[in-house]
């Protein structure tokens, strides 16, 4: 069973409600952008370290203890992350390891006064929250940073810059914000806080499909396996449940994903739909 986020959520623009959406080059034209860094979320609340999900860590309980010294009535949310390419993996595994990391940076995303943070509901704009620190030296090297972004205009198109950003490495993706925008736990779908990431998409040919029953639900569950570069890659996301709209073995499909993985496969990959007009898959 999933836990609930004890801060507000960042959801794809699909996830917004259907009357607050907008386009990507609407999005681009009036939001705030900042790099989203491919690392773990953070909460700094009293000297101490949090996961979205309300789990203790003491990963960055020295950065926690001197933002708290400095501003003991605010709530820091940011990534823990540390520069390079590929490297989620072990910045999780530093997040979650219970000792005090000497590595790992603290990327600020936004600051809620305690008391706000506590009640779930913070009525300041995004763009007011958190100027009170902005100047701070806080003689920690450079350990302590805000999140590195452009203002709403100043970033060309949200989905290229996203895709530029994944391309570097160490980052996956983009975050939008609008600036106006109020603050709430769990809060999503009103579309305060926009998650980009890259897409990748390819045609590729069905080589098995599988069935299994779901654990929760008790119905059918398919995975395809594809052939990507003389390759097998399983599929699972996305894959429709009635067996008439299941592809059959041969099948070319369209696979999206949102990266390469560290093995040359792809991360997060997703059956978007049959390539009925195709008798070939992509080279």
């Amino acid at each position: 069973m999933s836990k609930d986020y004890i801060i507000h959520k960042a959801v794809e623009i699909a996830k917004v409600k259907k009357k607050l959406q907008k386009t990507v080059e609407e999005y681009s034209a009036s939001y705030w952008a900042f790099r989203k860094y491919d690392g773990c979320c953070a909460i700094l609340k009293d000297g101490k370290t949090f996961s979205r999900t309300g789990e203790e860590y003491t990963c960055l309980n020295g950065i926690a203890q001197i933002l708290k010294q400095a501003y003991p009535d605010d709530v820091f949310i940011g990534e823990a992350w540390w520069e390079g390419k590929d490297q989620f993996n072990l910045i999780s595994g530093e997040f979650r390891r219970q000792q005090v990391s000497d590595r790992l940076l603290f990327m600020i995303h936004d600051v809620i006064p305690r008391k706000d943070f506590d009640k779930g509901q913070c009525d300041i704009p995004f763009k007011l929250r958190g100027m009170h620190c902005q100047d701070l030296d806080w003689g920690y090297g450079s350990r302590i940073q805000f999140a590195q972004g452009w203002g709403a205009g100043q970033y060309g198109n949200a989905q290229e810059k996203c895709n530029e950003l994944v391309e570097m490495g160490g980052y996956d993706g983009l975050v939008l914000r609008d600036p106006n925008a109020s603050w709430a736990v769990g809060a999503g779908t009103d579309g305060a806080i926009i998650k980009l990431k890259r897409k990748l998409s390819f045609d590729l040919r069905v080589l098995e499909v599988n069935r299994a029953i779901g654990e929760k639900t008790g119905r059918d569950v398919y995975k395809l396996v594809v052939d990507y570069k003389g390759r097998r890659l399983g599929v699972g996301s996305g894959v429709p449940h009635k067996l008439a709209d299941v592809p059959t073995v041969g099948s070319i499909v369209e696979v999206e994903a949102m990266d390469y993985s560290s093995d040359g496969l792809l991360r997060e990959p997703r059956f978007k739909g049959i390539r009925f007009d195709k008798l070939e898959p992509d080279v």
